[in-house]
């Protein structure tokens, strides 16, 4: 039996909806200004617009300008760690062919990321986090130097 994975997309066809305007500018003012966050969180319960919004701030155009490199993962219940880590990887890293990438040994692939984000200016979005388990698996990969920013949506 098939499993049908949900895919988000970061798209700019919400850019109508009325009410987002205040809570956008707050996140992206938190990303972009605010040195001492390395992560956001939009929590709330599933159908509420916490896609949106982060898709809002995702596509704004002070973010674009701000970071080197802008990635979207949608994560979901079923996520591996390291899906996540090879998504955030090739679409951060162009020297490197998708084949090569998924054929890293996670150990290869998490140094790499983490020597990656050392040096780049990142926003990485993972959207749509279950568990606060989920995240504490993926983030072994960010440094602690203060280049990258984490928007995470989750329930």
């Amino acid at each position: 039996r098939q499993r049908e994975m949900r895919h988000t997309f970061p798209n700019d066809n919400e850019s109508n909806f009325v009410g987002l305007e205040k809570n956008v500018k707050k996140l992206v003012g938190y990303l972009v200004e605010e040195e001492s966050v390395q992560v956001v969180s939009i929590c709330g319960m599933g159908g509420i617009g916490k896609t949106t919004l982060a898709r809002q701030v995702f596509n704004h155009e002070i973010v674009k300008n701000q970071f080197d490199g802008v990635v979207w993962v949608c994560v979901s219940q079923q996520f591996t760690r390291i899906y996540v880590w090879q998504t955030i990887f090739q679409k951060l890293s162009s020297k490197y062919d998708e084949h090569k990438v998924l054929n890293m040994t996670v150990e290869k692939l998490q140094d790499k990321l983490f020597r990656l984000l050392e040096t780049t200016k990142s926003l990485i979005v993972l959207d749509d986090i279950w568990k606060e388990e989920d995240w504490d698996r993926i983030k072994p990969v960010f440094p602690p130097t203060k280049g990258w920013k984490v928007l995470l949506t989750s329930r």
